[in-house]
């Protein structure tokens, strides 16, 4: 959300990968040389079947505190959300970024209370400009 320009300050960082094999060993072996540690570590005893991990959420922490949460989406739906998504750069960095639609669909889904007060800030502001 902060990078779409909402004042929303969170401690950590949610992103999607696809639900593969390979995604899901690159993901820990990246996360691992970041020196982040996941109480999920045993996902990777059934990396070889992504329909068993596919839809849930790992969450990374450093030195205790939550900092990355990755949602392993199944391949058509991560398909979908990057054809859609835009890019974002700075000086040295560009990423991708989901649509504000497709946030607000996937904070919907999740229904924690946290999301929705996102969609209620994203509402807001697009009533604003």
């Amino acid at each position: 959300m902060v990078i779409h320009g909402f004042p929303r300050s969170t401690l950590d960082m949610d992103i999607y990968v696809p639900a593969k094999e390979g995604a899901l060993n690159k993901l820990c072996t990246i996360t691992k040389s970041l020196g982040l540690e996941s109480k999920q570590k045993a996902i990777l005893n059934i990396a070889h079947s992504p329909e068993l991990f596919a839809n849930q959420w790992l969450c990374f922490s450093y030195k205790g505190q939550d900092v990355l949460d990755v949602f392993l989406a199944r391949e058509d739906e991560f398909a979908k959300l990057y054809k859609k998504s835009q890019k974002k750069q700075d000086k040295t960095l560009t990423i991708r970024v989901a649509r504000l639609s497709d946030i607000k669909a996937i904070k919907k889904a999740s229904g924690r209370p946290v999301d929705i007060a996102d969609i209620k800030l994203i509402e807001e502001a697009k009533r604003r400009l």
